[in-house]
């Protein structure tokens, strides 16, 4: 069976990232989901962004405390361009999706193109 990486902010975007997974195990794929937004989820996440925070050498707590939308979007997304392609040769999944305006695609496109 594929598995479906759907990475975003999980909480901006909560609701429509959840429909997208439903609709992607309705049809009998499986999902790892990967959460790059610095807030709380929508739902619980494979990879939580304290991960995603860590792998860029970061720490999620002073980031949100900074309150510099353009720190943690740069922070965000070196973590996830780490982690997305290291996920990928292990072989966790087979394709990946994401939704999002500026902000969140600014975050995912360089993981999607390492």
């Amino acid at each position: 069976m594929k598995t479906v990486a759907i990475a975003g902010t999980f909480d901006s975007k909560g609701k429509e990232f959840l429909f997208l997974k439903e609709l992607f195990e309705e049809i009998g794929l499986k999902t790892l989901t990967l959460h790059t937004g610095t807030f709380n989820p929508a739902f619980t996440p494979d990879v939580s962004n304290n991960e995603i925070a860590a792998e860029a050498g970061e720490n999620l707590s002073e980031i949100v405390a900074m309150k510099d939308r353009a720190r943690a979007t740069a922070a965000m997304s070196r973590g996830v361009e780490k982690i997305i392609p290291r996920l990928y040769k292990e072989g966790k999944f087979d394709g990946i999706i994401s939704l999002g305006g500026s902000g969140g695609t600014s975050i995912i496109t360089p993981a999607m193109r390492a």
